[in-house]
Protein backbone atom coordinates (compact mmCIF):
# COMPACT_ATOMS: atom_id res chain seq x y z
CA UNK A 1 0.00 0.00 0.00
CA UNK A 2 1.14 3.49 -0.91
CA UNK A 3 1.29 5.71 1.96
CA UNK A 4 -0.60 9.60 1.23
CA UNK A 5 2.64 11.13 2.70
CA UNK A 6 4.78 9.27 0.33
CA UNK A 7 3.03 10.28 -2.59
CA UNK A 8 2.75 13.81 -1.57
CA UNK A 9 6.39 14.00 -1.15
CA UNK A 10 7.21 12.87 -4.51
CA UNK A 11 5.16 15.47 -5.92
CA UNK A 12 7.32 17.69 -3.86
CA UNK A 13 10.28 16.62 -5.14
CA UNK A 14 9.28 16.12 -8.97
CA UNK A 15 9.21 19.90 -8.80
CA UNK A 16 12.38 20.65 -7.07
CA UNK A 17 13.83 18.18 -9.69
CA UNK A 18 11.92 19.60 -12.44
CA UNK A 19 13.76 23.18 -10.94
CA UNK A 20 16.92 21.59 -11.38
CA UNK A 21 16.50 19.89 -14.57
CA UNK A 22 15.36 23.32 -16.34
CA UNK A 23 18.31 24.93 -14.43
CA UNK A 24 20.78 22.40 -15.88
CA UNK A 25 19.39 22.37 -19.29
CA UNK A 26 19.86 25.84 -19.32
CA UNK A 27 23.50 25.43 -18.37
CA UNK A 28 24.28 22.60 -20.65
CA UNK A 29 24.92 20.25 -18.42
CA UNK A 30 24.16 17.55 -20.11
CA UNK A 31 24.36 14.28 -17.83
CA UNK A 32 22.81 16.31 -15.10
CA UNK A 33 19.58 16.55 -17.02
CA UNK A 34 19.73 13.44 -18.72
CA UNK A 35 19.82 11.95 -14.81
CA UNK A 36 16.59 14.39 -13.65
CA UNK A 37 14.70 13.13 -16.85
CA UNK A 38 15.45 9.58 -15.49
CA UNK A 39 14.26 10.06 -12.17
CA UNK A 40 11.04 12.56 -13.24
CA UNK A 41 9.87 9.56 -15.60
CA UNK A 42 10.58 7.32 -13.25
CA UNK A 43 8.48 8.84 -10.32
CA UNK A 44 5.90 9.79 -13.14
CA UNK A 45 5.73 5.96 -13.65
CA UNK A 46 5.29 4.87 -10.15
CA UNK A 47 2.12 7.40 -9.59
CA UNK A 48 0.74 6.97 -12.66
CA UNK A 49 0.76 3.04 -11.98
CA UNK A 50 -1.40 3.83 -8.82
CA UNK A 51 -3.69 6.59 -9.77
CA UNK A 52 -4.23 3.32 -13.15
CA UNK A 53 -5.24 0.57 -10.55
CA UNK A 54 -7.90 2.71 -9.23
CA UNK A 55 -6.66 4.96 -6.18
CA UNK A 56 -8.27 8.21 -7.86
CA UNK A 57 -6.99 9.81 -4.53
CA UNK A 58 -3.55 9.49 -5.32
CA UNK A 59 -3.78 12.34 -8.38
CA UNK A 60 -5.40 14.96 -5.78
CA UNK A 61 -2.23 14.20 -2.98
CA UNK A 62 0.32 14.39 -5.66
CA UNK A 63 -1.59 17.23 -7.13
CA UNK A 64 -1.04 18.89 -3.94
CA UNK A 65 2.57 18.11 -3.31
CA UNK A 66 3.29 19.00 -6.28
CA UNK A 67 1.96 22.65 -6.09
CA UNK A 68 3.96 23.12 -2.67
CA UNK A 69 6.84 21.94 -4.71
CA UNK A 70 6.35 24.61 -6.45
CA UNK A 71 5.59 27.08 -4.58
CA UNK A 72 8.97 26.32 -2.77
CA UNK A 73 11.04 26.60 -5.95
CA UNK A 74 9.85 30.18 -7.54
CA UNK A 75 11.52 32.85 -6.63
CA UNK A 76 9.96 35.74 -4.62
CA UNK A 77 10.53 39.63 -5.46
CA UNK A 78 13.43 39.24 -2.95
CA UNK A 79 15.13 37.26 -5.52
CA UNK A 80 15.23 33.67 -3.22
CA UNK A 81 13.50 30.57 -3.53
CA UNK A 82 12.12 29.59 -0.40
CA UNK A 83 13.71 26.30 -1.05
CA UNK A 84 17.24 28.64 -0.91
CA UNK A 85 16.31 30.13 2.04
CA UNK A 86 15.96 27.02 3.50
CA UNK A 87 19.41 25.29 2.09
CA UNK A 88 20.80 28.80 3.05
CA UNK A 89 22.44 28.90 -0.71
CA UNK A 90 21.65 30.79 -3.71
CA UNK A 91 21.29 29.42 -6.87
CA UNK A 92 22.58 30.54 -9.97
CA UNK A 93 20.04 31.18 -12.68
Amino acid sequence: MVLPAVIFLLGIVEYVLITYLTDSIAKARRLAASISVFIYIVLWFLVGREILLGKWWVAVVYAVGCAIGTFITCRSEKGTSILERLLGREFKH
